[in-house]
């Protein structure tokens, strides 16, 4: 009975061993002459079970465990027992891989290795460049010269985009940035490159790198790029206009012409009366190089400047050039005012409508009476002294100038108040305004005088500003040149000549 039992089980499992069937026996022993993009790999066949085997080799992968799903196949030869090797020139440098022996065990069924084994492939050794050389730099171009020195491992490309410069106005520049293909001198090094660039920005700081696309191997492609180097293009404003002429000079217009520097688009005309200083006068921008200077005073000298504006950057101002505007036929007076007001006494003044006016009329009444048909007449000087006036009254006057064969048009009315008798020795009776000159800000000193209202005009009498309240001070914002602050108070009429720098 016992000796039938072992019999049974003898049966049964010889019978499993036909059913199932022995494995192969495949391992994977190493993994040698390791480059930037090869490795030799050795495997040895040491059992074939009772299988089948119909091929036999290597996966490799990034993957710690390498599959056919995941992994590259290399089949090697033959079927025979013992060690087997296979060369992989494919590889990518220093990179880290897994690799692990398989046998094929009938027409589907892989078996592989127990052991997986890892390498890391060497880095490769890049191609070295010079720094780039910038020269031949003016405000739109510039000229771009390198030496590829040597190609340490890579296998340098032949296209024509595959080598050249990039360059932005960040650093670090990329093939994805501006580039341009460069002249080479042949393709094996010292490999000289050259290129020509046009289409910069002035005045703008760039960044430069020299490139060639490459190739390690098999493995991809890859974009190798020299050290980096700066330049700044040329300036617009670093030269200012030249050739400023005057033309066409009217009663009040005059046309200005001048010869820009290159790459210039925008330009700061500056004009007041004669011996005032640059940056001093009434200003205009504009964008072409023959401009129409308006609302100028007849009879008048004036001085002329300019400069180019580019962004917040100035050029120097150019070469001063003067003219003097026709005088009109008898061209009305202006900026009258007081002074030394006092309860009898007071002096008017008034700014001639041609530097060549000598000769004036005065019309002069207490306010609410009418002005005479004739008035005075005044000779030399612009400036008025009435008399026989009583104390805390209020008066009015027109003034015309006489000239050669016509007279002028009557001002607009003028009015003023004498003081209360006695005020004269009151210690303030001017309203103080400083720095003069300013920078920009100036301060209202008005004491106990109260102000009925003010204004300030720029040289061609427009209104800058102007209230009943008078601040503590007014700042100009960036206007300069010379101006005039008018103050009604109860002594009468005042007016400042400011100029702002």
């Amino acid at each position: 009975m016992k000796k039938n039992l072992l019999l049974f089980l003898a049966i049964v499992m010889l019978g499993s061993l036909v059913v199932f069937g022995q494995d192969p026996v495949i391992t994977m022993d190493s993994c040698t002459n390791i480059t930037f993009s090869q490795v030799k790999f050795y495997g040895n066949l040491v059992d074939k079970g009772t299988w089948t085997v119909n091929g036999r080799g290597f996966i490799y992968s990034q993957n710690p465990v390498p599959t056919k799903n995941n992994g590259t196949v290399k089949a090697v030869s033959g079927t025979a027992l013992g060690s087997f090797n296979s060369t992989i020139n494919t590889l990518q440098p220093s990179t880290t891989y897994y690799v692990r022996s398989f046998v094929r065990r009938g027409t589907t069924d892989t078996v592989y290795s127990q052991t997986i084994l890892s390498f890391t492939t060497a880095a490769a050794t890049p191609p070295t460049f010079t720094t780039p050389i910038i020269s031949n730099i003016g405000l739109v171009d510039a000229s771009f010269a390198c030496e590829l020195t040597s190609k340490g491992d890579a296998t340098l490309q032949t296209a024509a985009a595959a080598k050249g410069f990039v360059y932005s106005t960040t650093p670090n520049p990329t093939y994805n940035n501006y580039r341009v293909n460069a002249t080479t001198s042949g393709s094996t090094p010292p490999i000289q490159m050259t290129a020509d660039v046009t289409g910069l920005a002035s005045g703008t700081l760039y960044y430069v790198r020299a490139f060639y696309i490459v190739k390690y191997g098999s493995a991809a492609y890859d974009t190798i790029y020299s050290p980096q180097v700066t330049f700044t293009t040329q300036h617009a404003c670093g030269n200012p206009p030249f050739g400023v002429s005057i033309s066409d000079v009217d009663i009040t217009e005059a046309t200005v012409q001048f010869n820009k520097a290159l790459g210039q688009a925008r330009w700061e005309i500056d004009y007041g009366f004669v011996g005032h200083n640059a940056g001093e006068g009434q200003s205009i921008e504009v964008t072409d190089t023959v401009a129409t200077l308006t609302n100028l005073e007849g009879g008048r000298s004036y001085s002329v400047f300019v400069r180019a504006v580019c962004g917040n950057t100035y050029s120097d101002w150019s070469e001063i050039r003067t003219f003097t505007t026709v005088a009109p036929p008898c061209a009305g007076v202006s900026g009258i005012h007081t002074r030394e007001v006092g309860y009898s006494s007071v002096k008017i003044e008034w700014t001639p409508g041609s530097m060549s006016q000598t000769r004036w009329e005065v019309v002069f009444a207490k306010a609410t009476e009418a002005l005479p048909q004739t008035g005075v007449i005044v000779e030399g000087s612009p400036l008025f002294s009435p008399i026989g006036l009583t104390p805390q009254t209020a008066y009015k006057l027109k003034i015309r100038a006489i000239c050669t064969d016509i007279e002028s048009m009557w001002s607009d009315e003028f009015t003023f108040n004498t003081i209360q008798q006695g005020l004269e020795d009151v210690e303030q009776q001017s309203i103080g305004v400083y720095p003069n000159p300013s920078t920009g800000y100036v301060k209202f000193d008005k004491g106990d005088i109260e102000v009925e209202e003010w204004e300030i005009r720029d040289i061609n009498g427009r209104v800058v500003a102007e209230g009943i309240l008078l601040p503590e001070g007014f700042d100009f914002e960036g206007k300069k040149g010379m101006f005039f602050v008018y103050f009604t108070t109860a002594f009468g009429h005042q007016i400042e000549k400011i100029i702002v720098r």
